[in-house]
C-alpha cells in the first residue's frame, strides 16, 4: 500500500483516462446513467460489512485507489488517533491533507477494507477507483454511495440488496428503479 499526494493521484487517474478534476472534488449526489446509488444514512448494516461489499464490487484488479476528499465535516465521528496510528504502521507520517490518496495493490484487499471501514465510520467522503477502470465508487459524508460499474452490474446490485440496503439503479434510458 502506498500513500499519494493529490498531484500524484491526479496523474494516476489521468493515466487511466478519467476526469481527475471530478475525482479530486467533493462528491456530488448524482445518479448518472448506468449507476447504482446506495443509501446508508438510516441503515443498521455495519460499516465493516459495507466496506467488504465495496471491495468485493471492485473485483479482482491490479490496483485500487481510495482518494479521500471530504473529512472534518463530522468531527465527532472522527478518530484521528486511530487513523494516524494505522497510517504509521505503513511507514507514512504525513497528514491526510498532504497525501489523501491510498493506493492498494490487488492482493491488499484486507488493507483496502480496513481503510474503507474507517472512511465510512468517520463519515468521510471520497472516491474509489479501480485500475483498469471498470468500477468507480463515490462515498459521501452524508451517508450514500454511488457505484458506476462497467462490468458485473447485477452482481454489485445483489451484493448490496442482500445486505438489506436500499438500492436505486439508473438505467441507460435514465429511468430509476428501487429495491427495498
Amino acid at each position: 500500500m502506498f500513500f499519494r499526494t493529490k498531484e500524484q493521484a491526479i496523474q494516476w487517474v489521468t493515466d487511466l483516462r478519467l476526469d481527475a478534476a471530478q475525482l479530486s472534488a467533493e462528491c456530488v449526489d448524482e445518479l448518472a446513467p448506468n449507476s447504482i446509488r446506495i443509501a446508508l444514512g438510516e441503515s443498521q448494516v455495519s460499516p465493516y460489512a459495507i466496506a467488504k461489499a465495496i471491495a468485493q464490487a471492485l473485483g479482482n484488479v491490479p490496483e485500487i485507489c481510495l482518494w479521500i476528499t471530504e473529512y472534518g465535516i463530522w468531527p465527532s465521528s472522527e478518530n484521528w488517533h486511530l487513523y494516524y496510528t494505522l497510517r504509521r504502521t505503513y511507514g507514512d507520517l504525513r497528514k491526510l491533507g498532504e497525501a489523501p490518496a491510498h493506493l492498494f495493490l490487488g492482493y491488499e484487499t484486507t488493507d483496502l477494507v480496513t481503510f474503507l471501514y474507517l472512511t465510512l465510520l468517520f463519515s468521510w467522503g471520497g472516491h474509489v477507483i479501480s485500475a483498469p477502470s471498470w468500477t468507480t465508487v463515490k462515498i459521501s459524508h452524508d451517508g450514500w454511495i454511488v457505484i458506476e460499474a462497467e462490468h458485473n452490474r447485477n452482481e454489485v446490485i445483489k451484493l448490496f440488496t442482500e445486505l438489506g440496503l436500499r438500492v436505486e439503479v439508473r438505467d441507460s434510458n435514465s429511468s430509476v428503479r428501487r429495491t427495498q
